[in-house]
């Protein structure tokens, strides 16, 4: 009963510009048709709102350096 492929969320606070949205979906809200976000971005986009570099890299069990978020960019358009 819900659509795997497209996820909506609010984004409050941190500077984010107010009383917007960003991007569309079909009509049936099931596709983005302009400017996908991954959960990885949105991820990357919380740390960039705290302050925290989503391309750190922090020791595994092994003490090996593991990227925190993988493939994710900020939305920094959120701020503009």
């Amino acid at each position: 009963d819900h659509w795997s492929t497209l996820f909506s969320t609010v984004i409050a606070g941190g500077g984010v510009s107010g009383g917007r949205t960003y991007g569309t979906s079909d009509k049936d809200a099931a596709y983005s048709l302009d400017t996908p976000v991954s959960p990885e971005d949105l991820a990357a986009t919380v740390c960039y709102a705290l302050g925290i570099d989503h391309e750190l890299r922090v020791p595994n069990a092994e003490n090996r350096p593991v990227q925190i978020i993988e493939d994710g960019n900020p939305v920094t358009e959120l701020w503009s």
